[in-house]
C-alpha cells in the first residue's frame, strides 16, 4: 500500500515542512503490527518526491475471535489495499499535514495550492472508470487510472477492478489529504471497522472544504456513512408511504406462498444467511421439515437463535440451522419437496453455477427449485451504474435470466415459470426476478 506525493517549482521545498518530515532523518513507526514507513525519494527546493508506504504481516490479519471454523474473516484484501484501514495505519504519520497543524513559521502555507501529481493504491473498486473521475474531477484533478498487466491482475471478484490511482491538480496539501480521507473509503465500500458518530464528525471536518459543493455529495455521504440513522443528519429522510413493503420481505412472502399453494412440506433453504426466510416458511400452513443451510458459521448462530425463538410457538415448524454448502454434495438433501436459492446465485462465480445445478436439478432432485436474482435492468430505476451489492458477481437482465434457466434444464426434466417480485416498472419489470422449476411427474422413478 502507498502513497506517493510529488510537486515541483520555486516554493516545492516548503512541503517538507508541512508533511513535518525532516529528509535527511529515517521515518519509521509500527501501528497495529504493521510497519508504516516515510522516505523523500527527492527533496529540494525545487523538487519534492515523498513516499508513504505500508509493510504488512500478513499472519497478523488472520487473528480472531470468531469460531475457527469460520475462516471468512481473514478472506480479504485488507492487508494489501489502500482503504480505511490503510487511513487508520497512516493517520499518525500525516496527521500535521493532514490537520494543518504546522509550526507557527510555516503557517502562511497551509492554504497554499502546490502543484501536486498523487499516486495511491492499489485501489480495489467496483466503480468504473467514468465514475472515478466524477469523483474527482470536479474537485480540480485530473484522473489516471493505472491498471496491472493482465497477467498480474489482482481480482478478488470478477466484478471488482484494481489499479493504481493517480491524480494531477493544484490544491494545498491538507486539502488533497482531506478528499483522500473520505474519497477513498468510498471507493473501497468494505469498511471493517465501526462506524458510529465519529464517522460523522470526520466527515464534517475532512469535508468542510469541498464536500457541499460536491455534484455527488449525497452519493459520498451514503456511502461513506452506509447507515441511514448517520446518513439522515446530512440527508433529510423522506417521507415514504406506509404502505410500502420493504423488497426482502416481499421476497420472502412471495416465496412462503408459492410453496404453500405447492404443498410443500419439507424445504431446503440454502445459503440461508441468519435465517429470515426460513423464519418465515415455518408459519407455512403443513410445513414439517426445514433446513436452513449456511457456510458461515457467524451466520449460523444467529440463524440458531432466530429459530430458538420460534420453540413452542403454535402453528410453527422450527427450522433446522445446518452447516453445508452449494460446492459440496450431500445426499440428505435429495428428494425434498423444494430447494430454494434465494438471492444466492449473483454471489457466484458465472463459471461454478452449471456444476451446482446440474448437482441440484438431477442428484438432489428436488420436486421444485425457486431462484431469485436480481433483474439488473431494473437498477436503472435505483439510478444505480454498479452492481446492488459488493459482493455480487453479476448481475443478470430478464433475457439472460431466462435464456440461462433454459440452458440448465438441458434434458427438459423440469417445466419452468418465470415471475416478477417487488413493484413492477413498465420498461424495467420488477427489481427482483424469479424462476420455478417444477419436476415433471412422468420423471419419477
Amino acid at each position: 500500500m502507498q502513497l506517493r506525493i510529488r510537486t515541483s517549482g520555486s516554493n516545492a521545498g516548503k512541503l517538507t515542512h508541512l508533511l513535518a518530515k525532516h529528509p535527511g532523518r529515517r521515518h519509521e513507526r509500527h501501528e497495529k503490527k504493521q510497519a508504516v514507513r516515510f522516505t523523500y525519494l527527492r527533496a529540494t527546493e525545487e523538487e519534492v518526491d515523498a513516499l508513504l508506504y505500508i509493510e504488512t504481516d500478513p499472519m497478523t490479519w488472520t487473528v480472531s475471535a470468531e469460531s475457527p471454523v469460520d475462516i471468512t474473516h481473514y478472506i480479504h484484501d485488507r492487508h494489501i489495499v489502500t482503504s480505511a484501514v490503510f487511513l487508520s495505519l497512516i493517520r499518525s504519520t500525516l496527521g500535521t499535514a493532514l490537520n494543518g497543524n504546522v509550526k507557527e513559521e510555516w503557517a502562511e502555507w497551509v492554504d497554499y495550492a502546490f502543484p501536486l501529481d498523487v499516486t495511491v493504491g492499489p485501489v480495489a473498486t467496483a466503480y468504473s472508470k467514468q465514475q472515478v473521475e466524477a469523483l474527482f474531477e470536479p474537485l480540480g484533478y485530473s484522473v489516471t487510472l493505472d491498471y496491472p498487466q493482465e497477467d498480474a491482475t489482482l481480482q478478488e471478484t470478477p466484478r471488482k477492478s484494481v489499479f493504481l490511482l493517480n491524480l494531477q491538480g493544484t490544491v494545498p496539501l491538507s486539502v488533497l489529504l482531506s478528499q483522500l480521507w473520505v474519497l477513498l473509503p468510498v471507493l473501497d465500500a468494505e469498511t471493517h471497522h465501526y462506524i458510529d458518530e465519529q464517522q460523522v464528525e470526520k466527515l464534517n471536518r475532512y469535508g468542510a472544504e469541498w464536500l457541499e459543493s460536491h455534484p455527488l455529495r449525497d452519493e459520498i455521504i451514503r456511502k461513506y456513512l452506509k447507515f441511514p440513522g448517520l446518513i439522515e443528519k446530512f440527508i433529510p429522510k423522506q417521507k415514504q408511504d406506509a404502505t410500502k413493503v420493504r423488497l426482502n420481505d416481499s421476497r420472502y412472502e412471495w416465496i412462503a406462498e408459492q410453496l404453500d399453494v405447492q404443498r410443500a412440506r419439507s424445504v431446503v433453504d440454502f445459503g440461508a444467511g441468519e435465517g429470515k426466510l426460513a423464519e418465515r416458511l415455518a408459519y407455512v400452513p403443513g410445513m414439517e421439515s426445514i433446513w436452513a443451510v449456511e457456510p458461515s458459521a457467524r451466520a449460523l448462530k444467529k440463524a440458531q437463535k432466530r429459530f430458538e425463538a420460534l420453540t413452542n410457538r403454535i402453528g410453527c415448524s422450527v427450522p433446522e440451522a445446518v452447516w453445508g454448502s452449494l460446492f459440496y454434495y450431500d445426499s440428505q438433501w435429495k428428494d425434498k419437496d423444494a430447494i430454494v436459492l434465494c438471492e444466492v446465485i449473483e454471489h457466484i462465480e458465472e463459471h461454478r453455477l452449471p456444476t451446482i445445478f446440474n448437482m441440484i436439478l438431477h442428484d438432489y432432485f428436488p420436486k421444485r427449485l425457486v431462484v431469485t436474482t436480481p433483474n439488473r435492468e431494473y437498477n436503472a430505476v435505483y439510478q444505480l451504474e454498479t452492481t446492488r451489492h459488493q459482493d455480487h458477481r453479476f448481475e443478470w437482465s430478464r433475457e439472460q435470466f431466462e435464456s440461462w434457466c433454459h440452458t440448465m434444464n438441458l434434458h427438459q426434466i423440469y417445466t419452468i415459470t418465470f415471475y416478477g417480485i417487488g413493484e413492477e416498472h413498465p420498461h424495467y419489470g420488477c427489481p427482483t426476478q424469479a424462476a420455478i422449476f417444477t419436476r415433471k411427474e412422468w420423471t419419477r422413478s
